[in-house]
């Protein structure tokens, strides 16, 4: 009766493990990690961080805007896959949270 109980709790476990795996945030989180772990293979982070910091307060954006300028194509797109997994996931979780709000202010 154990091995029983124990086979259909694992099963049970398995699927509340697969089911949190479509959660936007964990979908958006790996893509997001994956995203930063290829842009460090193609960008010396380090050594960005240092140039910014030799880089006048006032003009940290000129910085951005030209080491956008002089990049890679690749650095872009990861760059921009990263925007869009942001604000997707940013947008997923408002729109939930006020779908939330409205089923709550329905039990009222």
């Amino acid at each position: 009766m154990e091995k029983l109980r124990k086979n259909i709790m694992r099963r049970v476990y398995y699927a509340f493990f697969l089911r949190m795996l479509r959660h936007p945030m964990v979908t958006h989180s790996a893509v997001l990690v994956f995203s930063f772990v290829l842009l460090t293979r193609f960008v010396s982070v380090p050594d960005v961080w240092r140039n910014m910091l030799e880089v006048r307060v006032g003009d940290v954006f000129g910085f951005f805007v030209g080491a956008l300028l002089n990049t890679q194509s690749m650095t872009l797109v990861i760059l921009g896959v990263m925007a869009v997994t942001g604000v997707s996931l940013l947008w997923r979780l408002i729109t939930e949270r006020e779908s939330l709000l409205e089923q709550e202010e329905g039990w009222a």
